[in-house]
Parts: C-alpha cells; structure tokens; sequence
C-alpha cells in the first residue's frame, strides 16, 4: 500500500536548492494527494536568515523572535508555499544541528497557540496516527509513526572545536546520551509505544539512520537498539542525517545468511522485511 506522505529531512538552510526542492515537493503532494509531511530533522541550520551570528538551529533567547517566529517565516512558511502544502500538516522531530540551537522553540510555536501555522511538534518525542482508505474504498487500514529523538537518545554528533569549527562525528562515534535519565525515558517509551500499536502499518522516524552506505555510516547505537525492536514490533524506519536517498532493505536466506541491503539519493528508509500489514504482536 502506498502511504500519501512527504518526507524532507536536512533541509531549513535558505538555500536555492531548498526553493527547488519545496517545489518539487508540491508537485509530488498534488500527485499523491499527501496527507502529510514528515520532516525527519535538521529543520534549521545557520543561514544569512538567522538572528544570530553563530550555531546552527532556532537562536537561543530571542534573536529569531517569539518562538523562532522570523525564522520560521523565512525557511519553512515562506518557502512551502504551494497549494497542496497548504492545509496538511508537517510533523516535525529534532537533528544534532537542531540541537546546535532552540528546539524548545520549534516545539512551542506550534503547540502555545500564538501562531497559525501547519508545523505540528507537539513534544519531544510523540505519535501520529491515520486512518486510511485502500483504493476502491471498501477497507480502511491504520498507519501510525513513533518520531523519536536519537540526539536526546545517543548524543549530539557535532562537537565545537577550540577554533570554533564544527566537527561532525561519525555513527560509530557518536559520545552517549548528555542526559541518561532522560534517553532512557525515551527508549522505554518507544518500546512501550512499539507493543501496544495495533496499527496495520508501524514506523519508526527519527535523524540518525540505522543502517547507512553515506559518509557517515551506521548508527551503532540504533543497530544495538533500535533494529531488535523494529523486528520484533514488525515496523519500519525511516530518517534524514545522511544527504542522501537509500532504499535498504535486509535479506536473508540460507545461501545469504548476512544482511543485504539495497540503496539507490536526502532520505533513508530501512526494511527489516517486506512492507505488507503487520501481523498481531503475541
């Protein structure tokens, strides 16, 4: 079954290459008549649009304005303006450049009410859920997504040097959670969330990929972590970091006993097994 979804992670730079992908964007959701956008993290990096000097994300204190408000005008509802982004939401979780910043700003300026617009954060870490009809109408089936945040779950993988460049740690590298307390609340959420769905059609979005042939390779900790729960819970995942498009997908047999994966380039999606509706957890 096809799910009538936008998914753009990595992309609140102001750049030209975002006005072009915004368009391209609206002509894929009048085609598909999406029903929402998914934006997997980085939402904003630092531009020649941002209030601030220095660091990535929403400035911290109120450079941006209330909530980020300018920037937010600047990248995101300025630049999504085609008809058919108009009046579906855009989910949003965090990324490391997010975290460069103020993402209790992103969270709060769609949550306090303060401002008209299609950005949906409502906390940290949450779900989203959709009924849909299958073509011809006569069967409905549910389609949930856990967004997770694998920053607050293993790390921040920028690192500010003493000459104030920024380097960009590796999936392997990543330094472990800046509060244990609080990535642990996440993680058991998660899998609290994983086995109580009863959703036909189970996602996992988060920014770190799990498996990944780009620059910055897998995601130790989500292979350790988070992949014995997508199989377990029967889901799937998908996520942003990577500046690339990959389609994974793992398979084995007893000629092919190590995990295959197939990959074609800003978005990874990873399959434990074939997309098909989710039998009954036990």
């Amino acid at each position: 079954m096809r799910i009538p979804r936008d998914a753009p992670q990595d992309w609140g730079n102001d750049s030209p290459g975002q006005y072009a992908t915004a368009a391209g964007m609206g002509v894929v959701a009048e085609e598909i008549k999406a029903h929402h956008v998914f934006c997997l993290g980085d939402n904003f990096y630092h531009s020649s649009k941002s209030g601030c000097k220095t660091g990535s994300g929403i400035c911290n204190g109120d450079a941006d304005g209330l909530d980020g408000e300018k920037r937010f005008k600047t990248t995101f509802e300025d630049v999504y303006a085609a008809p058919a982004l108009q009046n579906i939401p855009f989910y949003a979780i965090a990324g490391n450049h997010d975290h460069g910043g103020n993402v209790s700003a992103q969270i709060a300026y769609g949550s306090d009410g303060l401002h008209k617009t299609r950005w949906v954060y409502p906390d940290w870490y949450y779900n989203v859920t959709e009924t849909l009809t299958i073509p011809g109408g006569k069967k409905t089936v549910e389609f949930e997504v856990l967004l997770f945040d694998s920053v607050i779950g293993l790390g921040n993988s920028d690192v500010v040097l003493e000459d104030g460049t920024v380097h960009e740690l590796n999936g392997d590298e990543l330094p472990g959670p800046s509060d244990p307390p609080a990535a642990e609340k996440q993680w058991e959420w998660l899998e609290a969330r994983m086995a109580a769905s009863t959703a036909d059609y189970l996602w996992v979005g988060a920014h770190y990929p799990v498996w990944s042939i780009a620059s910055h390779g897998p995601t130790a900790g989500l292979v350790l972590r988070l992949r014995p729960l997508l199989e377990k819970y029967n889901a799937h995942f998908f996520n942003g970091h990577d500046h690339d498009l990959e389609h994974i997908k793992e398979v084995r047999s007893s000629s092919c006993p190590h995990p295959a994966w197939h990959h074609s380039s800003f978005h990874t999606a990873w399959h434990p097994h074939p997309i098909h509706m989710r039998p009954p957890t036990p």
